[in-house]
């Protein structure tokens, strides 16, 4: 286990009150031991913990050893135990952080990614996997005391069950429990309802209750998902904000939709309820974690933990690097244009709208654009549904011919085995005229360009196909000068709507606090003039009407506050002077963007996009069917021999898992980029394309409104720019329907 896990633990366990199961190298005896241990005090410069240490195979006390943090192997937190945390140590530590950062990493972003990683598995449902009877138990005194004192027999029968579950688990997470309400189903096994959770302190051999009341809406037993639903005849939230007053009303109510061989079971039974760990989020976290400590964090992962303030500044102002702009026809809006440059140009770029709005044709648009812009995708959503429909619309023709596009599929075994089976069929080919076939499309785009006189013959040329390429580019960019030009206008003209908007409330704020009726009411009429200029939709907006108007009220108003109230009062009204500085900010703003050309008028937009359309969709068309036959070639070469090896595997299983595996190297995923620069795949899934600091130029998350918090961390850790789109409305998924 590497350091910095097993200081995320210590940290974790000390601030929580748990213990630790460690292993620890013994340098006196030359060997690594295992027992758990409690945190009690630490010696900062000689990087020593003072401890509870126990070890129930030796002796049922606990012992006190100082132990060195250095000869600390592993370290893990054993969830179902509690000490009495050292108080005076935490408030130490947290006074004295630099003197014991050698260890402890407590920051916000830790707080934040234990609890989604908390909420990740409390997603899944429970199971029983053992339960303890300890006799002696009162429930009703134990709810009293929270405490329960066991005898040696006791602590030994609760030890050794927790020894032999915590020894034998793997990828789950466990619960020590007591029962309040559970229905018992067969061969021993429960639909645990209700229950409390336990802590065990090996310490004072005690039990500790959590006095919150948990309640399980769904079970699962033998493989099998039990809902809550079935057994009640009312809201499941319901029942369970009322259970306390109408307990025995709920059972009355429970019995009557028993099987014959059900009962319901009130006994204090102490059991241990396991969840499994579906996907492991740790690599990804501790990630995140190494980047927080590095200063390095990627710009997506800072604006979701809410540390981006200030307006998003452009990637590169460099009028030369703008990026090429493809669309697959000319019906787009003007909105649809903004997400695709701004894609390319800020590090996120948010876009919500309902079913119907062209979220899914702007995506597309935008992976077209990366392909030629020369940058790596990602294109993933929290389920299949949206990446196989995004899928479905990456067909292309060229001359009448199908052919493939540059990207993968991956994810589940059976997406790996279809993504498998497509590459192989490439290799099986007859790719003997493939050079020839280049060559010509080379020079076809290079005659559409008037680049220079070439006849149809295959000799020998004395151009590069770089060279053809790259003028490609000049040229589409030379065809798109006055679309991003009117797009840049655009984006800075919503930059000052947004200022004006804020200059709207410092208004509304000196109406409120201003007792002049005459200039209140004028005042309240401008606001509400402005209001008007500025509603929704913006297509159609004669842009340069409204900013004249906008100018000429920002003029009367600052008149108005200059002339009606004494320069004395201003120099100390500090709302009047915010007034007056925003107000000339924005004019100075519109002065420096000029007149604004009218883009948004829906039929200048369509009819410039046409024009475009009919200048570059043969070259386009001759260029992704360029990057088709590069692909081939590429996958051909020596270069990937790996690839092809594992390709030859005839064993699927086999075969899957060596691809699994290869993907899961840095090299070699960025390898397979160069061929394949789009990447469609599932947020979990997406933790297989390399470790996790394995970068994509940008990463779109697609149904983002239904994704799963926990999980879309993944792929926004791979995010140089992200582009998020969804819809807010959107109710979350229903995994399972019983």
């Amino acid at each position: 286990m590497e350091k910095k896990e097993i200081c995320r633990n210590i940290t974790r366990a000390l601030k929580e009150g748990k213990w630790l199961d460690i292993k620890y190298y013994n340098i006196n005896k030359n060997k690594t031991t295992q027992f758990w241990i409690a945190i009690t005090n630490i010696n900062a410069i000689d990087r020593k913990f003072e401890v509870y240490m126990f070890n129930h195979l030796k002796a049922m006390d606990t012992k006190m050893p100082v132990i060195s943090f250095d000869r600390i192997l592993y370290a893990s937190v054993i969830e179902f135990t509690s000490y009495e945390r050292p108080m005076e140590l935490i408030k130490r530590i947290e006074m004295n952080r630099e003197i014991y950062n050698w260890f402890y990493n407590d920051n916000c972003y830790n707080n934040i990614l234990n609890y989604y990683l908390e909420c990740s598995i409390m997603d899944n449902e429970p199971y029983q996997q053992e339960y303890i009877y300890v006799k002696g138990i009162d429930m009703n005194q134990f709810r009293k005391t929270l405490h329960f004192q066991l005898n040696d027999n006791q602590a030994i029968t609760i030890i050794d069950k927790l020894y032999e579950e915590y020894e034998n688990v793997y990828n789950k997470y466990l619960t020590l429990v007591i029962n309040r309400m559970s229905i018992d189903i067969s061969n021993n096994k429960k639909y645990v309802v209700c229950y409390y959770e336990l802590s065990f302190d090996p310490k004072k051999k005690c039990l500790i209750l959590d006095p919150t009341l948990r309640f399980n809406s769904s079970f699962m037993i033998e493989g099998r998902t039990y809902s809550l639903f079935t057994y009640i005849s009312m809201d499941i939230d319901e029942f369970m904000k009322t259970f306390e007053a109408k307990e025995e009303e709920y059972k009355e109510m429970i019995v009557k939709n028993l099987g014959n061989e059900n009962y319901i079971n009130t006994n204090p039974d102490i059991m241990i309820l396991e969840r499994e760990i579906l996907v492991d989020l740790e690599s990804s976290f501790i990630e995140i974690q190494d980047r927080y400590y590095n200063n390095n964090i990627n710009p997506p992962l800072k604006s979701f933990f809410g540390t981006v303030v200030e307006e998003q500044k452009l990637i590169c102002e460099n009028k030369n690097n703008e990026p090429i702009l493809v669309f697959r026809d000319s019906k787009l809006n003007l909105n649809q244009l903004r997400v695709m440059y701004n894609s390319f140009k800020h590090h996120v770029t948010y876009v919500h709208g309902p079913p119907g709005t062209g979220k899914t044709k702007t995506i597309l648009n935008v992976m077209l654009s990366a392909l030629i812009n020369g940058k790596t995708v990602l294109v993933c959503s929290s389920n299949n549904k949206p990446i196989d429909s995004i899928k479905k619309q990456l067909n292309f023709k060229y001359n009448g011919n199908e052919f493939s596009f540059p990207f993968l599929r991956l994810g589940n075994n059976k997406e790996v085995e279809n993504t498998l089976n497509g590459i192989t069929e490439i290799y099986k080919k007859d790719n003997r005229y493939l050079k020839i076939e280049i060559d010509r499309v080379i020079k076809s785009m290079a005659k559409e360009m008037n680049h220079m006189e070439i006849n149809d013959s295959h000799g020998d040329t004395n151009y590069s196909s770089l060279d053809i390429l790259a003028d490609l580019k000049r040229k589409i960019l030379e065809y798109q000068k006055n679309l991003i030009q009117n797009i840049i206008q655009h984006e800075k003209r919503l930059r000052i709507i947004k200022y004006v908007k804020n200059y709207m409330g410092f208004l509304k704020l000196f109406v409120k606090n201003n007792n002049k009726n005459s200039l209140k009411v004028w005042f309240i009429d401008k606001i509400e003039e402005i209001g008007q200029l500025l509603k929704p939709p913006f297509e159609n907006t004669k842009v340069n009407e409204q900013r004249k108007i906008i100018f000429n009220i920002i003029n009367k108003i600052e008149y108005l506050l200059l002339k009606k109230i004494s320069p004395l009062i201003i120099k100390n009204n500090n709302l009047i002077k915010e007034i007056v500085r925003k107000g000339k900010k924005i004019k100075k703003e519109f002065r420096e963007l000029g007149i604004i050309s009218e883009i948004t008028n829906k039929e200048k937009l369509k009819e410039l996009l046409e024009v475009l359309n009919s200048h570059q969709q043969s070259l386009m068309e001759k260029y992704f069917y360029y990057r088709h036959l590069q692909t081939i070639e590429n996958l051909i070469s020596p270069r990937y021999r790996d690839l092809q090896i594992i390709c030859r595997i005839e064993n699927k299983e086999n075969k899957i898992r060596e691809f699994n595996k290869y993907c899961s190297e840095k090299r070699n995923m960025e390898k397979l980029l160069e061929v394949f620069p789009i990447i469609l795949s599932t947020n979990i899934s997406s933790q297989k394309l390399g470790p996790p600091n394995m970068m994509f130029d940008l990463v779109i998350m697609d149904e983002a409104g239904q994704c799963n918090i926990s999980t879309a961390l993944i792929p926004i850790t791979k995010a140089k720019n992200l582009l998020v789109v969804g819809d807010p409305y959107q109710l979350r998924p229903i995994i399972k329907i019983n």
